[in-house]
C-alpha cells in the first residue's frame, strides 16, 4: 500500500473526519479506511453516506478534528470546461468564473471553520490555473484567505505534479504550464 502523507502526519486513531467533498474517494485512496470516524459528504445521493451542500451543513459547532475540503478545481471558463462539469456534477453551482471559484471554496473554508474544534485542522486541496490567459495561484489566494479572514494558521503545504502533459487551450505558452 502506498502511504499518503496525511496519514503519516495528522490523522490519529480516534479522530473525527468530515470529507465535505467526497466524490469518488480520491483523497482517501491511499490512506483507506483506517482508524478513524470518517463522514464522507457528497451532493450526489450515489457518493458518500451524507448529502448536504459543504457551504452550509448541519453540525454543531466543534464537531470535527480535521475537516478535508477538495472541490472542483477550476472554473468553467478555464480550458477544463467540460471535464469539470461532467465529473463534479457542478453544473448547478454557477462556477463560470474564477471568482466563482473561488467563493465557492471560501464558503466551504468559513463553514469548516465553524465546524472544527478549537485545535482542529482544515485540509485543502485545490489547484492553480490558468484561464482567460491570466494566471491564478488558487493556493496562494487560501492561504491569505484562510489566514487573514479566518484567523487559522498555515502550517503545511504539498505540491503534487502530475504525471502527463498539463492540458493547454492553445499551441503556444503565455504562462508556465500548470502540472500541481
Amino acid at each position: 500500500k502506498k502511504a499518503h502523507i496525511a496519514d503519516k502526519m495528522y490523522l490519529k486513531p480516534g479522530m473525527k473526519v468530515l470529507d465535505m467533498t467526497y466524490g469518488h474517494g480520491v483523497f482517501w485512496k491511499h490512506i483507506g479506511k483506517g482508524p478513524y470516524d470518517v463522514v464522507r459528504n457528497d451532493l450526489d445521493p450515489k457518493l458518500g453516506d451524507v448529502h448536504e451542500d459543504f457551504r452550509y451543513t448541519s453540525y454543531d459547532v466543534c464537531t470535527f478534528d480535521i475537516v478535508v475540503l477538495d472541490p472542483p478545481y477550476a472554473s468553467r471558463s478555464s480550458n477544463k470546461r467540460s471535464l469539470i462539469g461532467a465529473r463534479y456534477n457542478n453544473a448547478n453551482h454557477h462556477l463560470d468564473t474564477v471568482t466563482d471559484m473561488l467563493n465557492y471554496y471560501r464558503s466551504g473554508m468559513s463553514e469548516a471553520q465553524r465546524i472544527l474544534k478549537p485545535d482542529g485542522l482544515l485540509m485543502v486541496k485545490c489547484m492553480d490555473e490558468v484561464a482567460g490567459g491570466r494566471q491564478y495561484r488558487h493556493h496562494i489566494n487560501l492561504r491569505g484567505y484562510a489566514t487573514e479572514n479566518l484567523g487559522m494558521e498555515d502550517m503545511d503545504l504539498f505540491i503534487l505534479v502530475q504525471s502527463g502533459k498539463p492540458t493547454m487551450r492553445h499551441e503556444y505558452q503565455i504562462h508556465a504550464r500548470k502540472n500541481n
